[in-house]
């Protein structure tokens, strides 16, 4: 389980970093590209979670 998240980890981090790096949602010109581009970056994310696989529920239960 734990490897699992370590894997998840890097991958969300390099996707949201490339999206950093990409787009600069301060400057105004780049703004509406930013929020589109925001969009696929949190369509990335689910994908990446959804590949994961985790069992939900264990984790929460863990948790409690």
């Amino acid at each position: 389980m734990q490897n699992k998240y370590t894997t998840l980890k890097a991958q969300l981090l390099a996707v949201i970093e490339a999206a950093e790096d990409a787009y600069d949602a301060t400057d105004e010109d780049e703004a509406a590209d930013a929020s589109s581009e925001y969009a696929l970056l949190l369509e990335d994310i689910v994908q990446l979670y959804e590949a994961a696989d985790f069992d939900t529920q264990s984790i929460v239960q863990n948790a409690l």
